[in-house]
């Protein structure tokens, strides 16, 4: 991937010293990381794991993945087999547009997905919401698209087993114009 490195991508998996071999790993997102894509790509390479399923679609809203928790849930391997459970998550600014509150409402959905999959026996890293304009996004998207990462940080970033991927932190991700990322 031109420009980033996976370490920025996949942080804290990125110099963490993780054994990839000991990761069972799902992704489950939207278009950014389904297979074809920069960043879904990107992933693939380091797919080497105990085990790897990608379940990421584009057009994926946090409704529609929850009807695919079955699926998911379904790639849990018993802890006994030294495999981590993880769950990559990259969702939410499909069905996410200039509606007042709706930062709000989408991050309860995502915050109630999160906790089932942790209940199921993932641990969960989850990416922050990044900007955007299309579909006519605008102001109003930016300020519940803020508060919808804040509430990630504050409040979901309190829970054992979830992990926030904070995309505000990585200058690539920051013109939404630039779609050599996502």
């Amino acid at each position: 991937m031109p420009g980033i490195s996976v370490s920025k991508i996949c942080v804290p998996f990125g110099g963490g010293g993780i054994n990839w071999m000991q990761l069972n790993l799902v992704l489950e997102g939207h278009s950014f990381i389904m297979p074809g894509t920069n960043l879904g790509n990107e992933l693939l390479r380091y797919a080497e794991t105990y085990s790897f399923y990608n379940s990421a679609v584009g057009g994926s809203t946090f409704l529609s993945i929850e009807e695919g928790a079955t699926t998911v849930d379904s790639k849990i391997v018993p802890t006994s087999t030294r495999a981590m459970n993880t769950l990559v998550l990259w969702a939410g600014v499909n069905g996410f547009y200039n509606d007042l509150g709706i930062g709000a409402i989408r991050y309860a959905e995502m915050k109630s997905y999160c906790l089932d999959r942790v209940a199921a026996g993932w641990k969960v890293f989850t990416y922050t919401m990044t900007p955007s304009t299309s579909g006519g996004r605008g102001a109003v998207f930016e300020s519940e698209r803020d508060i919808f990462n804040n509430l990630m940080r504050t409040d979901l970033a309190t829970y054992a087993n979830v992990y926030i991927l904070d995309t505000d932190t990585i200058a690539e991700f920051d013109d939404p114009a630039d779609t050599t990322y996502y």
